[in-house]
């Protein structure tokens, strides 16, 4: 009997043990710096973008500004990264924030970061129609994309549909357009 209880005492003592080993190695995992996916040099200073992925498959999407959590969503689908910025020569004012659907039918939202100097920011609603950004290679008329002029960022994609909606649209320069002013996404 007296040698059954050291076992289980011997048993208990172990499980703590490896609880605590346990609790430690993630209490230090979570001290550990995330590398962020995506990093963008803007006005208001350093913009990261990052995509955690979870033991159960679920991920914690986040765009920081300086440090700060300025855009943040949990889900089992789906990745947050950045399409262009304006101006693309110098550090940006306006970035071009992508919300992927996870979906293959829907890869794509879109949301626009305007930064200030101070670090002040405005975001827009989400946007889209499950298209990625028009490529000027396959649509002609467009020069660039998106296109900044008089005050407006202009984003084109192309009309919704398959491989072959899309075509025929490139032929004929059919594009939707969004425009960003002033903190606002307005269809065209």
């Amino acid at each position: 009997m007296e040698n059954q209880k050291r076992k289980v005492a011997a048993t208990v003592r172990a499980g703590v043990v490896a609880c605590a080993a346990l609790i430690t190695a993630l209490a230090l995992a979570e001290v550990k710096p995330r590398t962020p996916d995506y990093r963008v040099n803007t006005v208001g200073g350093s913009l990261e973008i990052f995509n955690t992925i979870s033991a159960d498959r679920s991920r914690l999407k986040q765009v920081t500004l300086n440090g700060k959590s300025i855009l943040e969503e949990t889900g089992y689908e789906g990745l947050f990264g950045y399409r262009a910025t304006y101006p693309k020569d110098k550090p940006a004012r306006l970035v071009l924030i992508s919300i992927g659907a996870g979906v293959v039918a829907c890869p794509d939202w879109y949301r626009v970061l305007e930064i200030k100097e101070d670090g002040t920011h405005r975001l827009s609603n989400d946007f889209g129609n499950c298209q990625a950004l028009a490529d000027p290679k396959q649509f002609k008329t467009l020069k660039e994309n998106p296109v900044y002029q008089n005050g407006e960022w202009r984003i084109a994609l192309p009309p919704p549909g398959g491989r072959d909606v899309i075509e025929a649209a490139a032929q004929r320069g059919e594009l939707k357009w969004y425009i960003y002013r002033d903190g606002k996404i307005t269809p065209q």
